[in-house]
């Protein structure tokens, strides 16, 4: 998340979303889990347990230009990237 995503979700960033998403900061500092997404695309940024139900994998998926993050350059999913980023939501404790 930090190389992939902080550089525009930090404080201050260019993002109208509010995402903590530097190495440094914790978990539970970076608005990421269980937060609903205020931004153009609703939907919880992250689902504990769930990768398919999380916006953030979504976003990863997806090649559509108003949905893709990044939002600039994306031309395919990076397949290594996505199934890591599952398997980290999916072990993440639900409660």
């Amino acid at each position: 998340l930090d190389t992939n995503c902080a550089i525009c979700h930090l404080p201050g960033g260019p993002t109208p979303v509010t995402m903590d998403l530097r190495y440094a900061t914790s978990l539970a500092d970076m608005q990421l889990v269980g937060v609903t997404n205020q931004g153009s695309v609703g939907g919880v940024r992250v689902v504990a347990g769930d990768h398919a139900g999380s916006l953030l994998w979504q976003r990863a998926n997806s090649t559509a230009g108003s949905v893709r993050m990044p939002p600039l350059g994306v031309q395919m999913v990076d397949a290594e990237g996505l199934r890591l980023l599952a398997d980290w939501i999916d072990a993440l404790p639900t409660q």
